[in-house]
């Protein structure tokens, strides 16, 4: 939860609540998860019936243990392959996948979590520009409307991305 929290909005409240839950139940959840018990879909859904967990969270917990296959339902991720604003519902994630799953058979990437690292750098870059966001709107928009979208973004941009080694612990 705290690497989640980290790389997106933080709401303690959701560090509170994931906390609360039994560690019983957590390890019973994360152990079918690893054993790939079940479908994506059905993992996401289980793991959604934790306190404070919802299907962003869940997809991190996948793509912990999953990194080839499952990708984290970020907000960048989100923008970078679908456009607008990530819906959080298990409907989104699953639309999110189906494009991820798709973009990373396209584009030649050896793992999902590659694809996803990009997508969160070129999100990150794109809202906060190469020198950093200074508030100007009128900026901002200059910055978005340059950078383009994902489908835009060329090989060098994104490589480095790509040669990047997961800094996620292993699945135990």
């Amino acid at each position: 939860m705290r690497w989640k929290l980290a790389r997106g909005k933080w709401r303690p409240k959701l560090y509170e609540l994931a906390v609360s839950n039994p560690p019983t139940l957590v390890t019973s959840l994360t152990s079918k998860l690893a054993s790939n018990e079940y479908s994506s879909k059905e993992s996401l859904v289980a793991l959604t019936t934790l306190k404070g967990v919802g299907p962003a969270t869940a997809s991190a917990l996948l793509a912990l243990y999953h990194p080839t296959e499952e990708p984290f339902l970020s907000d960048e991720g989100y923008e970078g392959v679908l456009k607008g604003k990530a819906e959080y519902t298990v409907k989104g994630w699953e639309k999110f996948r189906e494009v991820m799953v798709e973009r990373r058979a396209k584009g030649g990437w050896e793992t999902m979590e590659e694809l996803e690292k990009a997508l969160w750098s070129w999100g990150v870059r794109r809202k906060w520009g190469e020198e950093g966001n200074t508030g100007d709107k009128k900026n901002e928009k200059k910055v978005r409307k340059r950078e383009g979208s994902m489908e835009n973004v060329k090989e060098e941009q994104v490589g480095s991305a790509k040669r990047t080694k997961s800094t996620r612990p292993a699945a135990k």
